[in-house]
């Protein structure tokens, strides 16, 4: 008798514990108590399969008590894939500020050349052709940074 008392509490536990149910309740009487037990299905908000179970149907649980286990191979493949799409982000993004830091590298030494042909032709040394082409290189590079 005293499993019987014990499964039923266990289910009339489980059915409080899940919120919003209809209320399906009856009372068992068990020597001079009143014990009123409702049956409640119980969800979780996991995607998984159920690995294993530590009770059975109709047995009676409480409050953190380990009802079932489940296998979350997908919430598993699910934070594998982002985490593979964090680390390929991570790379693009690497990529990218080295990209940046390259440019800006060409761009100064651009600029130092041109200072140094603009000297050379103030004191017409090169041609206005040769100042051109690195004036010309000066302002691509400042266009890509």
């Amino acid at each position: 008798m005293k499993k019987f008392f014990s499964a039923l509490v266990l289910t009339a536990l489980a059915a409080v514990a899940s919120a919003g149910a209809k209320d399906k309740s009856f009372h068992c009487f068990y020597d001079d108590a009143t014990l009123k037990i409702a049956t409640v299905p119980i969800e979780t908000n996991a995607a998984g399969r159920v690995e294993e179970v530590f009770v059975k149907e109709g047995s009676l649980f409480k409050a953190g008590d380990k009802i079932a286990v489940l296998k979350l191979d997908i919430l598993k493949a699910q934070m594998a894939e982002a985490q593979a799409d964090l680390a390929a982000a991570e790379n693009i993004l690497e990529n990218k500020r080295i990209e940046i830091q390259q440019k800006e590298i060409s761009y100064k030494f651009a600029k130092a050349q041109f200072d140094r042909y603009k000297q050379f032709r103030m004191q017409k040394v090169i041609s206005e052709r040769e100042f051109l082409t690195v004036e010309n290189t000066m302002h691509e590079a400042a266009t890509a940074v």
